[in-house]
């Protein structure tokens, strides 16, 4: 994982939360006009001489915090490629540089870069190269040695030598590149690096072939911070694709997986302990058969060891036995008779690698959304979630809070009275020892629960980096305020492996409805001077990079823009 951000403060800027809002307002007004309406653009001559590196122009200070800050509409310049002779490649390619230091791998930014075609005639394409740390110039690969299809019209080859490159994207789902480019960590992602914007040849028939798009006007526009969205066609597959986020490659160390029931939440809910505790993903499942996509993500990640979790009536046997038939993995089944025992039987498993947080979660066993919010903090501490009936304390939970194995002393109870009664935290109390043991964090609906949960969980307000009880408020370790993840509080499949991945990266998940932005994630249109209600405002630092777990119909596009334009980077 990259290294921690570094909280700061915008007052040491010489900058308040009212301006910070007017520029926040504004540039969430910029995101929606441009859904049909281009951003207003700096104008640069087509004719600029930028066509190789050595004429890159360097845009590192439109990065700098002063410049380009959280709420602020991306930078944004009116280009075009310029006519050439016919029978000849365009030369008007474009080129900018910018500079990473040691800092922006600190603070994890990441860069945005987006060409938006202005005429049918352009397609432009994106490529990013470096570091590069000297004066030297970077290699790539002029367009004309780069294999250009003469089969399949509308083809081309990107450079092979380009750290990452994009010919397509739907940012603001136009006809445009994007790519969101996250340096290596350091030493090896500090230098510069290159952008290269060109057409897209569309090659079939030669350079003077009609289709050929050589010339014309397109908007480059560039910001550090945004959202990325981790999903795929469907729970399964958005489980998977964030697996892949987090194990992007895999190496010779031992790893171990779970796989839990896709349509039902408490036992991939209370696995996040466990995941936290051997360092793996979730993977989500049908009941009844194990989809080769699973299998193959199993196979790819190289685990040896997978844990089912829940017992047969969640995974069946026929499952277990797809998964322990794959080679060089063996599997152990953790569950009970049923959800609530399989939750304490989870977190006896995960005390077997090391000790438990001594801080458990407790959580209603049948409403799945304020237990959501628990999962990062529950995979980053190791501490176990622990599942109950709303109105009376599970005996499991009794036995799980009085075994000497898991070690628990505090208790956090995730939810209102509505979710988990008032009798069953009097009742906790009476177990570990009286009121000073035990904290509830609730909200009045799950959106405000979740984002409460966020709030305490990083420590923001009072700039702590521990969080607890009364009687322990130095029993976890806190979450990082300055990135999040969000998923839909409508329904809970993409929350599930999206907590543990968002507990690996140390970062809380908030929830909102599809079409329509929680309030309490982020609330633009608040006027008053009581502390902001929404999480955006609980503290004045910022949110750098973060993510969006699932596909628009879990959370709609026009409030992943919204998010996106909110994100920027840290001012140090």
């Amino acid at each position: 994982m990259r290294a921690e951000t570094e909280r700061v403060s915008l007052t040491e800027y010489g900058l308040n939360r009212g301006w910070f809002m007017r520029v926040a307002v504004a540039g969430l007004l910029c995101v929606l006009l441009s859904a049909s309406t281009a951003f207003a653009a700096t104008a640069k001559d087509a004719l600029e001489v930028d066509d190789t590196p050595a004429q890159a122009r360097d845009i590192t200070a439109y990065f700098a915090p002063d410049r380009n800050w959280f709420g602020s509409s991306p930078r944004s310049e009116s280009r075009s490629f310029t006519s050439v002779p016919a029978g000849t490649q365009p030369a008007d390619e474009d080129w900018v540089r910018f500079t990473v230091t040691d800092k922006d791998i600190d603070l994890a930014q990441s860069y945005l870069f987006e060409a938006v075609s202005g005429s049918n005639r352009v397609d432009p394409v994106i490529e990013i190269y470096g570091p590069v740390h000297s004066a030297a110039e970077p290699d790539y690969t002029a367009p004309a040695a780069l294999v250009e299809s003469t089969v399949t019209p509308e083809t081309t080859q990107t450079d092979p030598l380009a750290v990452e490159w994009n010919d397509d994207g739907i940012w603001f789902e136009r006809r445009s590149s994007s790519v969101v480019f996250i340096p290596e960590d350091k030493p090896e992602g500090v230098g510069t690096y290159y952008v290269r914007v060109r057409p897209y040849y569309h090659f079939d028939g030669g350079w003077t072939s009609p289709k050929s798009s050589l010339a014309g006007s397109y908007t480059l526009r560039y910001k550090i911070g945004g959202f990325s969205r981790l999903y795929g066609a469907d729970r399964l597959a958005t489980a998977i694709d964030v697996s892949q986020e987090r194990f992007p490659t895999t190496g010779p160390d031992k790893k171990i997986a779970l796989i839990a029931n896709a349509y039902s939440f408490p036992d991939a809910l209370s696995g996040s302990t466990l995941a936290g505790a051997v360092g793996g993903p979730v993977l989500l499942t049908r009941g009844d058969r194990l989809p080769s996509s699973v299998r193959n993500e199993l196979i790819r990640l190289g685990v040896t060891k997978v844990y089912i979790l829940g017992g047969p009536v969640a995974i069946s046997n026929p499952v277990a036995k797809a998964v322990d038939a794959i080679p060089g993995v063996s599997i152990e089944r953790v569950g009970g008779s049923n959800r609530v025992a399989t939750a304490r039987l989870v977190a006896r498993e995960a005390a077997s690698y090391g000790p438990t947080a001594p801080l458990a979660f407790v959580v209603n066993s049948s409403k799945f959304p304020d237990a959501l919010a628990a999962s990062p903090m529950a995979t980053y501490n190791v501490a176990p979630v622990l599942l109950t009936d709303g109105s009376t304390l599970s005996q499991d939970t009794r036995r799980a809070l009085a075994d000497s194995l898991l070690g628990i002393d505090d208790v956090v109870i995730v939810g209102g009275t509505a979710v988990v009664s008032s009798a069953v935290e009097s009742e906790i109390r009476s177990i570990l020892g009286g009121s000073r043991h035990v904290r509830r964090v609730a909200g009045s609906n799950r959106y405000q629960t979740a984002r409460n949960f966020a709030v305490w969980a990083t420590g923001p307000t009072v700039d702590i980096e521990t969080v607890g009880t009364s009687s322990n408020p130095t029993a976890l370790k806190t979450l990082d305020f300055h990135r999040i993840g969000v998923a839909s509080g409508e329904d809970f499949p993409d929350a599930l492996a999206g907590g543990v991945f968002c507990g690996f990266a140390r970062a809380p998940i908030l929830l909102t409805a599809s079409t329509k932005l929680s309030p309490y994630l982020l609330n633009p249109s608040y006027v008053g001077t009581a502390p902001r209600p929404d999480y955006y405002g609980a503290a004045p630092y910022i949110i750098s990079r973060s993510y969006v777990i699932g596909g628009s119909s879990a959370v709609s596009t026009i409030n992943y823009r919204v998010l996106d334009i909110f994100t920027g980077p840290s001012p140090l």
